[in-house]
């Protein structure tokens, strides 16, 4: 190692990333309930405020605010569930590579151990 370098190897096991989009995919859920509830909100209204009170138009701008927050985050939170899910399939793949690449060993060690017990028998 290089003086002044670091060397930095983190250990994260596929199982971890599966136990985080199972996370994102759990808030995920909730914020639809979330944006639900707003929708029933903003259904809802007339049954609580006349149609003609000047708090109407605010609250359903408000509502409409916070469902676009919650519909951003949920984008969000999509975008990183993808970008974990290829994660996780990279990892397959590696390790699917790593064990082919190890069984080719193998055999190719014994060809050479073979081949060299013959050459001296």
């Amino acid at each position: 190692m290089a003086a002044g370098s670091l060397d930095l190897n983190l250990k994260v096991s596929q199982q971890d990333f599966e136990n985080r989009i199972n996370i994102i995919e759990e808030r995920m859920g909730d914020l639809m309930n979330v944006i639900d509830r707003y929708n029933r909100a903003k259904s809802n209204l007339s049954q609580f405020m006349d149609d003609d009170d000047s708090n109407v138009q605010t609250m359903i701008d408000r509502i409409d605010v916070n469902v676009n927050a919650a519909r951003a985050e949920h984008q969000h939170l999509q975008e990183v569930k993808v970008t974990l899910q290829q994660t996780v399939e990279q990892m397959t793949g590696m390790s699917s590579k790593v064990s082919d690449t190890l069984a080719s060993a193998t055999e190719a060690a014994k060809e050479t151990i073979k081949t060299y017990i013959n050459a001296v028998l």
